[in-house]
């Protein structure tokens, strides 16, 4: 089954996971993921063998770390995905536990589990819910508001729930826009339901709360007229070009980086809300997402999905959004 598509472009959760829409459960969702297995800590340090050129010639030499240890997921086929180096005290939380309360946020509030995967080489397991309701802002411009689940499993980050807002006519990420509102929890985990339900609750409330700022702060912004003129002075405050100091190569980014931006201003994905500070906003956005190049690695569109989804691209909308 495919997962939704905005545009001619595939949602970045969709790009790194299993479309999983239909799961009734998050065990449910993991299996369909094929990540049902168990994360496990090895029991030897971390070695490495060293070779090394002494008095009668090479030697190898094994180096042990002593107190740092490996974490490696076993999947229910004897598969072994090597994820990341912990301190000994690391107790590993396994997926099924630590998305379980989803599980009533998902039954009271209709939600639906659409996308599970992994991000970081495997070292974080992220699943995607959509929330029931479509946003429909100034009466034309549809978003789609959601959660973002991430559980680490190399103790780089905290359990954390998020939430994305997807502006489905170009698929820009914009929950950032919202200035006054919380969208991210940090969670520890918990065993008992009593705290389930109270996380599962804190994070209700934190969507609705956002999903109310944000409709306010849209409003506000598709009802503010923006010229061209504007919108030019905007991109050139984002990119800025010092000419005598610039070379040649920074001169050429800079100049095709603001082609691009005044493209963007004038395209498809804005021409129901051209002219508006909401159309400035979301060709920036736009660019951040799913313009502006990408480099490193072979899968640049595995690469832009999960620069989206880790927040790489924010930097850029939150200047937009101080400048407008």
């Amino acid at each position: 089954m495919k997962g939704r598509k905005m545009t001619n472009r595939i949602a970045p959760a969709e790009r790194i996971g299993a479309f999983v829409r239909g799961a009734s459960n998050i065990q449910e969702a993991l299996t369909m993921a094929n990540l049902d297995g168990k994360v496990k800590v090895s029991e030897s340090p971390v070695s490495a063998q060293v070779r090394t050129m002494g008095e009668f010639g090479e030697k190898l030499t094994t180096l042990t770390t002593g107190d740092k240890f490996l974490t490696y997921r076993q999947k229910l086929n004897g598969e072994l995905t090597p994820l990341g180096v912990v301190g000994n005290r690391y107790t590993p939380i396994q997926d099924v536990e630590a998305f379980d309360f989803l599980n009533l946020l998902i039954d009271e509030s209709g939600a639906e589990i659409e996308v599970v995967g992994t991000i970081a080489k495997g070292k974080q397991t992220v699943m995607s819910i959509k929330m029931p309701s479509t946003i429909l802002v100034g009466g034309m411009d549809p978003i789609d508001l959601g959660l973002y689940a991430t559980n680490s499993h190399d103790g780089s980050t905290a359990f954390t729930v998020s939430i994305s807002s997807i502006r489905l006519r170009c698929t820009n990420q914009v929950a950032g826009l919202v200035r006054n509102a919380k969208r991210k929890i940090s969670y520890k985990h918990t065993l008992n339901a009593l705290g389930k339900v109270a996380q599962a609750r804190q994070t209700l409330e934190m969507t609705f709360a956002y999903q109310d700022a944000f409709e306010k702060e849209v409003e506000s912004l598709i009802a503010a007229k923006y010229s061209t003129d504007e919108f030019f002075g905007l991109v050139q405050q984002l990119m800025p070009l010092d000419v005598p100091n610039s070379s040649k190569k920074q001169f050429e980014t800079v100049t095709s980086a603001r082609i691009d931006l005044m493209n963007l201003w004038s395209a498809d994905t804005q021409a129901n809300i051209f002219g508006t500070k909401w159309a400035a906003y979301n060709a920036v956005a736009e660019y951040a997402d799913w313009v502006k190049p990408v480099r490193g690695g072979s899968d640049k569109e595995i690469i832009r999905a999960e620069r989206i989804l880790t927040g790489s691209t924010e930097m850029l909308k939150e200047k937009a959004l101080a400048l407008l």
